[in-house]
């Protein structure tokens, strides 16, 4: 069995992982976890499409968070699909209070 050197902070990153989606397998109706899953796909793992599907999960548990929406639409954006942005951007305004 070949050992490879992992550097600390990919440790930590890895655990960071681990645990957040442990927390959705345990609490699969809580949005922040997807939305914090989503920051770490697009922020450290650098993979889109598993981002845009946690942000999509939380935006869908919540409809009223913009710090899930806003992402979502910038991958939407980037992937070529405007027509969503549409969608979740109505589903959003729809549900904040006026002024916000």
């Amino acid at each position: 069995m070949e050992y490879k050197f992992i550097a600390p902070l990919s440790i930590k990153e890895y655990i960071f992982s681990v645990c957040f989606l442990q927390a959705a397998k345990l609490d699969p109706q809580k949005s922040v976890t997807f939305l914090y899953l989503g920051h770490y796909y697009l922020r450290v793992g650098g993979d889109g499409v598993r981002a845009r599907k946690c942000y999509q999960k939380a935006f869908d548990l919540d409809p009223g968070c913009g710090e899930a929406g806003e992402p979502l639409c910038d991958l939407l954006v980037e992937q070529g699909e405007e027509e969503k942005v549409h969608d979740i951007l109505t589903a959003f305004t729809s549900k904040t209070a006026p002024g916000r």
